[in-house]
């Protein structure tokens, strides 16, 4: 391989900015931190743990491979690295920014159009709102809520449940709907 192309590479600017932010990331570590840390660390809680976050982002890939189903069929195998590269762009901006770069990692790597992939975003953070909802409504059964804040999370669950069935609505009737936006604004 030729020097030139070299230095040309993707890879190669990805891997030293990859190492400058891990060196950045580690900058301030403590050893003797990190050892007092892994005498307390108890390895039977750890590797399952481990392992249970592994099973939670194929999880999380395989959620969002049911929502490209209709559109794309991608191999659970790209899936899983893209659904990782994305949730690394997601811890490392601030303030949601990284669900943008998710989206334009996912529309570059998938070719896929970057409403679509808005969408099932939106979609896919829809259904995690739901499932903390019914989570603080199970836990509701345990722990009481104030009740000034009862009307407010039941208008909460009822909207976010609305909005999810409503995307999910638009894209799985995405075509009969622009058809429809067609005929009615075409004399317009």
């Amino acid at each position: 391989m030729p020097m030139a192309t070299f230095w040309k590479k993707k890879q190669f600017w990805g891997s030293l900015i990859a190492i400058a932010l891990l060196a950045y990331c580690v900058k301030d570590l403590r050893f003797s931190e990190l050892d007092e840390i892994y005498q307390r660390m108890e390895l039977v809680f750890f590797i399952p743990a481990l392992l249970l976050i592994f099973v939670f982002v194929v999880a999380k890939a395989v959620r969002w491979r049911v929502l490209l189903g209709q559109h794309r069929q991608i191999p659970l195998w790209h899936l899983v690295p893209m659904y990782s590269a994305g949730q690394i762009l997601n811890i490392v901006m601030p303030a949601l920014t990284g669900q943008v770069g998710r989206m334009f990692l996912f529309a570059k790597k998938g070719g896929m159009h970057k409403t679509f992939v808005a969408s099932t975003i939106i979609l896919e953070t829809l259904y995690d709102a739901i499932s903390l909802v019914v989570f603080l409504m199970l836990t509701s059964v345990a722990f009481v809520f104030p009740s000034n804040y009862r009307t407010l999370s039941i208008l909460i669950g009822c909207g976010t449940a609305a909005a999810l069935v409503i995307l999910y609505l638009v894209l799985n009737y995405r075509l009969a709907l622009e058809e429809f936006g067609k005929r009615r604004l075409r004399d317009r």
